[in-house]
């Protein structure tokens, strides 16, 4: 396994108790936290001095708000943007979503835990890249062209599969064997929660995800009578699609 990358943070929150906490972990996990900011200007500020690789950022914020800082924040062209979760309170999930659709990479729903903070930095950090060679952005902008909402659990999940896939085609042959429980490995969870989440992302794509897309990539080898493709023929074809790619 390809020794884990420190990934640099900012943290915007307003709330104090909650934020010593998130940044007493944040440390304690190894990352880098280049500030923590308790409004919106001072999080645009440190984003823009930093350039961090996450940026965790409260929704209700003094000053800018959660929505309007993202949207600055894209417009101030970066060298490089930050993953940006957004974190709202239960019973607002709606608002994380409206950041999501906005160009968050994900939303967090308070207090965050210390594994569901985990389970976020396994995520960002680019251990597939080390090892293999293989751009996770491209997979990733892959999957949200085929309507694979970045919220879920098994866009994160499919992200890594088809890494490890384009690097070991031979892994498709050993779906409950040998791919899932390698995934599961990197997220600390078990072979059966990655298997039901990514079958529930491929789900929720063909409902939401654009038809013509969908058959621009997949073509005529989906069996009508199901509807969508198993989860091994959309992680093998994706996983083809971006080996063409690197080819031309």
């Amino acid at each position: 396994m390809a020794q884990r990358m420190e990934l640099r943070v900012v943290l915007g929150e307003t709330n104090a108790q909650h934020g010593y906490e998130l940044a007493r972990q944040i440390e304690k996990m190894g990352m880098e936290l280049c500030g923590v900011a308790s409004d919106g200007e001072a999080v645009m500020d440190l984003v823009e001095k930093c350039m961090p690789d996450v940026l965790l950022m409260n929704m209700v914020m003094p000053k800018v708000d959660g929505l309007d800082a993202l949207g600055r924040i894209k417009e101030m062209r970066l060298q490089r943007m930050p993953a940006v979760a957004m974190m709202v309170v239960r019973g607002f999930e709606s608002y994380g979503q409206m950041a999501v659709n906005l160009g968050a990479w994900t939303y967090l729903v308070k207090p965050v835990s210390v594994s569901t903070l985990q389970a976020l930095f396994d995520a960002f950090h680019p251990q597939f890249r080390l090892k293999s060679g293989v751009d996770t952005h491209k997979i990733e902008e892959m999957l949200s062209e085929l309507g694979v909402p970045r919220r879920l659990l098994g866009y994160q999940y499919l992200t890594q599969a088809v890494a490890l896939v384009m690097t070991d085609s031979g892994l498709l042959k050993r779906l409950t064997l040998s791919l899932y429980p390698m995934v599961a490995d990197q997220f600390a969870t078990t072979s059966l929660r990655v298997e039901r989440s990514i079958r529930h992302a491929i789900e929720v794509a063909w409902i939401e995800g654009s038809v013509d897309k969908q058959y621009a990539y997949f073509g005529n080898t989906i069996d009508e009578r199901r509807g969508k493709p198993t989860s091994g023929e959309f992680i093998a074809r994706v996983a083809e699609r971006l080996r063409l790619e690197d080819k031309e």
